[in-house]
């Protein structure tokens, strides 16, 4: 996955071409190394956050050459200094306001338009959110607290209320640093 977040030049999508002191390949380029795939699936995160720059390049022009069959089956990459055929990238963008987004770039687009979550998402989130934490933390599943009744309540009524995903995850790792804190260690 790659976040385009308030990236503002191109380098992270076309890399960089040699001459610079670190060189590197497109990033569909490194993808398909590492995957060891011609076809890998590329997630673009926030993809109408992106900014246009008119001194380093456009990520979104780039984005679009990448992704037009036509130009992406000889896309030229300059650190490698040889074309490489980009056709067979699986692509998924994600944005929040698709608006924001250029008219040539959208025409190229399957749109699926995803609803945020309701009350009725809270336990599979919940599943997912935690599972995510302890693979972060490098622990099993069963190794974090159970999350008490009382604040498991407190959690699920305000994300019916705001259903913002960031704000419940934020919640629920503040909940589980809250007990691992106070939790007395178990000894074996």
């Amino acid at each position: 996955m790659l976040d385009l977040a308030g990236v503002s030049d191109n380098r992270t999508l076309e890399g960089t071409a040699r001459g610079w002191s670190t060189p590197q390949p497109c990033f569909p380029a490194m993808t398909i190394h590492r995957t060891g795939t011609a076809n890998p699936v590329i997630a673009i995160d926030e993809v109408d956050k992106a900014g246009a720059s008119r001194r380093n390049g456009d990520p979104l022009a780039t984005l679009l050459t990448m992704i037009e069959r036509s130009t992406a089956k000889c896309f030229f990459d300059k650190c490698l200094l040889a074309p490489i055929d980009l056709s067979h990238v699986n692509w998924i963008l994600t944005a929040n306001d698709i608006d924001r987004l250029p008219m040539t770039l959208r025409s190229r687009l399957d749109i699926v338009h995803v609803d945020r979550p309701d009350a009725a998402h809270f336990d599979v989130l919940l599943a997912n959110m935690l599972c995510d934490l302890a693979t972060r933390l490098e622990l099993p599943i069963d190794d974090l607290p159970s999350i008490p009744k009382m604040i498991d309540q407190r959690i699920r009524s305000r994300f019916a209320r705001h259903r913002s995903v960031r704000a419940l995850a934020r919640d629920i790792e503040a909940a589980i640093a809250t007990l691992i804190r106070f939790t007395p260690r178990r000894t074996h």
